[in-house]
């Protein structure tokens, strides 16, 4: 006995197909219903049929399920067969091995028509009644564009397991940056270019890579349904399209790219405008999290590299310092005494900020280096410019400075010309 669930289930689909189609016979709901995805109604549906074996389309449509996926509904069907008894039975069973034929070879729509152009003038033959003719030629209909839309389904998925091994790379020839977004575009529109974008070279791999590199939301995507084919002139400069974001930081993001995301989202059938903001303030938050992220990786990296944050925590006896960029407040000629002799040198009071240092390094090194320029220091150790020997506090000692080794180097980060 059915599970009452499953009977239910059913019954909501075939008053389904009955408001979609209405004047429409049951059986021939129940022969549309044979191809449901569900197993569980094209199970109730065999079991259904096996109470109207005495209309021709019934047994069509059980054919079809006795060469079904699940090996439940094969069974049911092919056992509600063996008790069928009709004088075109041995016709029925023609058809079933035909159209099993049909679901392996996987041939196209054309190739379908062809098929049924030729058939169909022998069911004259393979019948011996003319009730059974008449019913039977919608059934088949049906049959016939169910198995080529499997046929599609099956390739497509083929298609898409290719498409993550074989990158599609469009044939272009020279030229704009426009056309070469819009052809890589029409290509991933279009997988069954397949063979001849395969046969391109590396550099029009590379180019087109570089130029269509941020992939579409899968929600979105899978809303295009037409080809692209041209994308607008961008006329208006990109200083007047971000006058409403000014009090928003600039940031090193490829204007292209986010060109082309909103351009496929706009033209997206069925979009909302507020699907373009949402998607909008998405890009917004989701770049800001980058940057964010961007700049702590970069500063954990320096620090790793040897690189200080802070001046304050410096002592004497400190050695191989290297620093993050300090800003130069003020550059000082001075002579320091070595050796009885004087010596000419740069005074450099540098700043991280919050603390500032003196910083003393040989004249000729600090050619070229001006007030508010940005220095890092590679290679320093801190000291005393002038010890006192007698000082009883640390602080007394003498000015904490920061010098340059042998092996020291400084790079500058010029801000002002």
């Amino acid at each position: 006995m059915a599970h009452p669930k499953k009977i239910d289930k059913l019954q909501k689909k075939l008053e389904l197909e009955a408001n979609k189609e209405e004047g429409v016979e049951e059986i021939d709901k129940l022969v549309s219903l044979a191809f449901d995805e569900d197993p569980q109604i094209r199970l109730e549906v065999a079991k259904r049929l096996a109470e109207k074996l005495d209309d021709p389309r019934a047994v069509l449509a059980l054919l079809e399920l006795s060469s079904d996926k699940n090996k439940e509904v094969q069974t049911t069907a092919k056992n509600i067969l063996e008790n069928y008894n009709s004088p075109d039975k041995e016709a029925f069973v023609s058809l079933g091995k035909f159209f099993e034929e049909l679901k392996e070879k996987q041939i196209d729509q054309e190739e379908i028509q062809k098929e049924k152009s030729l058939m169909l003038p022998q069911i004259e033959k393979l019948f011996t009644s003319n009730k059974a003719k008449e019913k039977l030629l919608p059934s088949i209909d049906k049959i016939f564009e169910k198995t080529l839309s499997k046929t599609k389904k099956e390739k497509s998925v083929l298609v898409a397991q290719t498409e993550t091994i074989e990158k599609e790379i469009p044939k272009i020839e020279e030229h704009s940056v426009k056309d070469k977004l819009h052809a890589d575009l029409q290509a991933k529109e279009k997988p069954a270019q397949m063979e001849e974008l395969t046969t391109q070279s590396q550099n029009q791999k590379q180019e087109i890579n570089e130029i269509a590199s941020i992939p579409l939301p899968q929600e979105i995507k899978q809303k295009i349904d037409s080809p692209i084919f041209s994308i607008p002139k961008i006329e208006q400069p990109l200083e007047e399209i971000e006058e409403e974001n000014q009090e928003q930081e600039s940031i090193p993001v490829s204007f292209l790219e986010i060109y082309k995301r909103a351009y496929l989202l706009a033209i997206t059938p069925g979009i909302k405008a507020s699907d373009l903001n949402k998607e909008k303030k998405r890009l917004i938050n989701e770049t800001k999290k980058n940057i964010t992220l961007a700049f702590k990786l970069a500063l954990k990296k320096a620090q790793q590299e040897g690189g200080i944050e802070s001046l304050s925590g410096l002592k004497v006896g400190m050695k191989k310092i290297n620093t993050l960029p300090l800003e130069v407040i003020e550059v000082l000629e001075v002579n320091i005494e070595k050796n009885k002799k004087q010596i000419p040198y740069s005074k450099l009071i540098v700043s991280d900020g919050k603390t500032s240092l003196p910083f003393y390094l040989d004249k000729k090194k600090a050619e070229g280096i001006k007030k508010t320029d940005h220095i890092v220091i590679k290679g320093a150790y801190v000291d005393y410019l002038l010890k006192n020997p007698y000082a009883q506090k640390e602080s007394e000692k003498g000015e904490l400075c920061l010098f340059l080794s042998k092996k020291g180097q400084i790079n500058i980060i010029r801000t002002n010309e």
